[in-house]
């Protein structure tokens, strides 16, 4: 069995308590296929202090080529990620190893009473009050991890270059790992005597990708989990067939699996908006499993990353639910938020209006009452009064979206300079922000300034690539230039990323683009 962990716990008590909490413990990698079972020894070395070791019983096989030792450089990565998570409830131990370390490193790390290649406490820790306390070299010959609990760190003079890892813990970071070449899987019959051989292949994954995507959109999600998971095996390394799967998973109501999916595409280094998205499917996973506490932290993890995202309502007014299910009356600023979101969500502006004007009242510094008020006045087609709630929770909370409904207010009173005035001090402020580049880019091909909204809109589709309403506008605003090839692309483009849409069925006119 190959070794993944090796931590030095002082007395045998402590030694069995950490064998205990790892004990029957078992991880399934993001292949689907590796099953992972925790095997657990105690040992002593020969200076008398007690070890706890884990080993899995799925890594003893030798890469045959380079992109062999690629997939299992990565299958120990996850591994170290997944052990990381365990040991944040693990019982205290003063140091320890984790990486690869084969079963003769492991006689030498406890053996070598020579000090050359030992890991034991007076070899490494002997000479701490005189703070000459030493890296061993054979982390760096092992590449493994170096953990030391914060006590022990602080009494060895506290070196700068650990850093903190979980709790109680610091670490020194491994150098990092060139990684060139592809990643292929090992025959099975390598690791379980089948003869079944899985090679990964990212294009195939990315087409069963795609068509559990479709599947998804009409409905289908047993079909669509079905192609993720044949996706996911072809190319376990992909964080969006993850997020995906868990978004099927989600649908179905499998919200362990789904959350598990969750956590495989997160360890994997998403792209920000995935991320973004990733949070609050974990946040509406623990909500759908009552865990509320934790629900909070996920919708608010997805605010920490983005909170002008396009998709930043979602986690705010499951924030408002949340804080009002567990009674902070405080923080979700009264249970009349929750009421006043569900009347405007519902299109009762002039009941949720009582609402806001209520809570306007009694909590004159929350923001976001004044901005709901201005949303259920626009609604109604008080344009003026809506403008004037805008203003308020500008001078309380300048926000992305309130900087765009104060424009879309102008707008509808038909000011239109300066709702472009108000766009150009939001882009300002929000230059990454896609849909400000769209809204302004739809006003301008409104008024017939085509060359200007066509270069707002060109820059809303580098940011936001897979808005399907960002390259129909974009192929309007084409069309209205007389370029119709160029417009039969971007509609072209739009639908093909949502082909529900019923205005991606428009076609441009006839032109000489």
């Amino acid at each position: 069995m190959t070794i993944i962990f090796l931590a030095e716990c002082g007395n045998k008590q402590q030694a069995e308590l950490l064998s205990q909490h790892f004990d029957v413990v078992s991880w399934t990698l993001r292949d689907g296929d590796t099953e992972c079972q925790c095997h657990i020894e105690i040992k002593q070395d020969f200076e008398g202090n007690w070890w706890c070791s884990l080993s899995v019983n799925a890594m003893d096989w030798t890469p045959a080529n380079r992109q062999e030792a690629n997939y299992r450089h990565f299958q120990i990565l996850e591994l170290q990620s997944l052990l990381q998570e365990h040991l944040k409830s693990a019982p205290a131990f003063w140091y320890a190893f984790a990486g690869e370390i084969g079963g003769g490193d492991l006689n030498y790390l406890l053996t070598d009473s020579s000090r050359d290649y030992a890991a034991t406490y007076n070899c490494l820790f002997s000479s701490r009050a005189s703070n000459q306390f030493r890296i061993p070299t054979f982390v760096y010959v092992l590449k493994v991890r170096f953990l030391l609990s914060e006590s022990l760190w602080q009494q060895v003079g506290s070196p700068s270059n650990f850093e903190t890892l979980i709790r109680g813990y610091v670490w020194l970071p491994p150098a990092p790992t060139l990684v060139w070449g592809g990643v292929q899987a090992p025959p099975k019959e390598n690791i379980n005597q089948t003869e079944i051989q899985v090679i990964l292949d990212p294009e195939e994954a990315e087409n069963y990708n795609h068509m559990g995507v479709e599947l998804t959109r009409e409905g289908r999600f047993a079909e669509a989990l079905a192609n993720f998971e044949k996706a996911q095996k072809l190319y376990p390394f992909s964080p969006i067939i993850h997020q995906n799967k868990a978004a099927s998973l989600y649908c179905l109501k499998r919200f362990s699996e789904a959350l598990q999916q969750c956590d495989f595409s997160i360890r994997l280094n998403p792209s920000l908006s995935d991320l973004v998205i990733l949070h609050q499917l974990k946040g509406d996973i623990f909500y759908e499993q009552g865990q509320l506490e934790k629900a909070l932290a996920s919708f608010q993890d997805s605010l920490d990353l983005n909170p002008d995202a396009f998709y930043a309502v979602h986690p705010h007014s499951q924030k408002a639910l949340i804080l009002s299910k567990l009674g902070r009356y405080k923080e979700s600023l009264a249970p009349q938020y929750e009421e006043g979101l569900n009347l405007l969500n519902s299109s009762q502006y002039a009941a949720a209006l009582d609402v806001f004007n209520a809570l306007n009242q009694s909590t004159p510094e929350f923001a976001k009452a004044f901005y709901c008020k201005g949303l259920a006045l626009g609604n109604l087609g008080r344009h003026e009064e809506a403008l004037a709630a805008f203003e308020a929770a500008l001078r309380l909370d300048p926000t992305f979206e309130v900087y765009f409904s104060r424009a879309h207010a102008l707008y509808s009173l038909g000011r239109i300079e300066e709702a472009l005035e108000s766009y150009n001090t939001l882009l300002a402020l929000y230059p990454d922000n896609a849909y400000g580049y769209y809204r302004k880019g739809v006003l301008l091909d409104e008024l017939g300034r085509y060359e200007a909204a066509l270069e707002l809109l060109h820059q809303a589709v580098k940011l936001e690539p897979n808005s399907a309403q960002v390259h129909l506008s974009k192929g309007i605003v084409l069309d209205h230039l007389g370029r119709s090839g160029e417009a039969l692309q971007a509609l072209n483009e739009s639908l093909r990323l949502d082909p529900s849409s019923p205005q991606t069925a428009l076609v441009p006119s006839s032109g000489t683009g």
